[in-house]
């Protein structure tokens, strides 16, 4: 979509070849209870176009998938995309200098020639499940998170998650209360912290801020890029005079597994049998 900004202000014919039929990508496949940002998305957002006026300051998926959709629409790309339409083959033409591209349109087989091909597919547009035993024997329903059915009612069902990543991190909180049994499946442990006001919504007074006072939403979306981005920095630099490189990297790494670890901790409670089984063996971040 950025891309297909900027062609377009500078005036050069472009198409975009999208093999669904609505933009948004991870937010137009991803619709699993709890799914949303871990960053803040006034980060989290195109620089170009007009301010969005996010609900909260980590939304929840449908405002991420409005927010694409919206974009598409404001920066004029939504003529120059080919939907329902899949790239099958792309070869270059040394003779001619140019690209040839076949695709799968709706319509039927077709051929692109450009002087240029950017692939732009991303890493999630294909899920894997992997082949476990007895799969083919389960007569209960089975799905990747990306293919979460919009049918599922889970109050008082029995529910397997496999996996503890940042899906799970955001599924299991908030089906927990509504299911009859939760089982989850780690394979490792993962790091995890505390969000104080992940859920909050923005005030009255901070939209104020962003929609009316000069320069200020600038100023915040680059303070909340520097934070979890270069911010984060310090805290990946190998030490190599650091004494303990067997739990972290440094000594500002060290107080954040630390951090982590007392989170971890408290949320254990008394299930000590659990604490060598949820506390990663590798440096935080």
């Amino acid at each position: 979509l950025i891309l297909g900004a900027r062609l377009k202000r500078l005036g050069i014919d472009f198409s975009i070849v999208e093999q669904a039929a609505e933009v948004g990508g991870t937010w137009r496949d991803n619709r699993y209870p709890g799914c949303g940002v871990d960053t803040p998305n006034h980060a989290y957002s195109f620089s170009l176009g007009s301010r969005y006026r996010w609900s909260s300051y980590f939304s929840p998926r449908s405002d991420l998938f409005a927010y694409m959709r919206d974009a598409a629409d404001e920066f004029g790309v939504r003529s120059n995309i080919r939907f329902r339409t899949r790239v099958t083959a792309a070869r270059w033409d040394e003779g001619r200098s140019l690209w040839i591209v076949d695709v799968e349109a709706p319509e039927g087989p077709d051929r692109v020639e450009s002087a240029v091909l950017v692939s732009a597919i991303g890493q999630f547009g294909l899920p894997f499940v992997p082949k476990l035993k007895g799969m083919e024997d389960f007569r209960g329903r089975m799905f990747h998170t990306t293919e979460w059915p919009e049918d599922l009612d889970l109050r008082g069902k029995r529910i397997a998650v496999i996996g503890t990543g940042a899906s799970s991190m955001q599924i299991v909180p908030t089906i927990a209360a509504e299911v009859a049994q939760l089982d989850i499946y780690q394979r490792s442990p993962q790091w995890a912290r505390p969000i104080p006001r992940y859920h909050d919504a923005l005030t009255d007074k901070a939209q104020w801020l962003l929609q009316h006072m000069p320069f200020y939403a600038a100023w915040f979306r680059f303070s909340m890029l520097w934070r979890y981005g270069d911010g984060l920095l310090p805290f990946l630099k190998k030490d190599p005079s650091w004494p303990h490189p067997e739990r972290s990297l440094n000594r500002v790494n060290d107080k954040h597994r630390q951090e982590m670890l007392e989170h971890i901790l408290s949320e254990l409670g008394d299930r000590t049998d659990l604490i060598g089984k949820c506390v990663p063996t590798y440096p935080p971040y």
